[in-house]
């Protein structure tokens, strides 16, 4: 089965999707960043692979075959954006296949900084908890003390700068 991302405008639930991602680190005691996707998926007991997709602008793809979560991430992207995608994926493993046997999401080339109104819900809510895995708010709020570099707070917490300042905007932290 391939899950459709473009349901019936249904409403993302982004305070479910924040809360998985926050439970998730406390289970696996993840306490500082930066914080590595692949282990946490590892740790979930699901597998990663690097890939090279034949769809344009493809990000990352999810699968749930015999109950086993296997993430394809693409390997040409920027250690950042794996990073992000990765993470991505986890939420969709969480959040939208529980339950499921056999399924698969494929997001051809999502933007997180895309307007949250116009993604699909299960979009708007995998990037929510991949914000939240990578960038908890927190220990953004924490590190925001210490300096207001986007670029330095980026690298800190390895992701890219353009999803650090959209955390940033999110937490009321900058203006939009």
């Amino acid at each position: 089965m391939t899950i459709t991302l473009l349901e019936e405008n249904k409403v993302p639930d982004i305070r479910t999707a924040e809360a998985k991602a926050a439970s998730t680190l406390q289970q696996l005691g993840i306490t500082r960043p930066p914080v590595n996707p692949i282990m946490v998926a590892r740790l979930l007991g699901y597998a990663v692979n690097g890939s090279i997709f034949w769809t344009p602008n493809m990000s990352g793809r999810v699968q749930k075959i015999n109950g086993k979560i296997r993430i394809d991430v693409n390997a040409k992207d920027h250690p950042n954006r794996r990073n992000f995608t990765i993470a991505h994926e986890i939420g969709h493993a969480l959040l939208h296949l529980q339950g499921i046997d056999d399924a698969t999401i494929s997001d051809p080339e999502y933007r997180w900084t895309a307007s949250e109104d116009q993604s699909p819900y299960k979009e708007v809510e995998a990037n929510r908890f991949a914000a939240a895995l990578l960038m908890p708010p927190a220990w953004v709020r924490q590190a925001f003390e210490t300096t207001k570099d986007i670029g330095s707070l980026a690298h800190t917490f390895e992701v890219s700068s353009d999803a650090m300042r959209f955390q940033l905007e999110k937490l009321g932290l900058i203006p939009k």
